[in-house]
């Protein structure tokens, strides 16, 4: 599947159309690279645009299989970044500080403790 993104006009609206095949995606993207008229065209998916050729601002033509597993990679290196912060937050000595008062809850009170020291009324 490949996305073809075109941003047109003055205020570079854009519209994205999709192609289950790259050869009519990569078609479609050198149609509109050479544009200099009307244009109207169809994607895979029942879309169909017109608009001038001279009015096209910029195109971004998509391998959406290939986006996807950078995606991934982009998600994978995230996690490894947050794994490592948090592993040189341990060394840090304000932030375990900081981490073991957390983890020691809350101060237990014994029935002798209440109100004072003076047990219960």
């Amino acid at each position: 599947m490949h996305s073809l993104t075109i941003w047109f006009g003055p205020a570079s609206a854009n519209v994205v159309l999709l192609y289950k095949e790259e050869e009519r995606a990569k078609a479609c993207f050198a149609l509109l690279i050479q544009a200099n008229g009307a244009l109207a065209t169809t994607d895979d998916f029942g879309q169909q645009i017109f608009f001038l050729g001279t009015e096209v601002r910029g195109l971004l033509l998509e391998d959406m299989a290939l986006s996807q597993e950078a995606a991934i990679e982009r998600g994978l290196h995230q996690a490894r970044s947050q794994a490592k912060a948090q592993k040189l937050a341990m060394t840090d000595p304000i932030i375990s500080a900081s981490l073991r008062q957390q983890q020691m809850g809350p101060a237990v009170l014994g029935p002798g403790m209440m109100l004072n020291g003076r047990g219960m009324v």
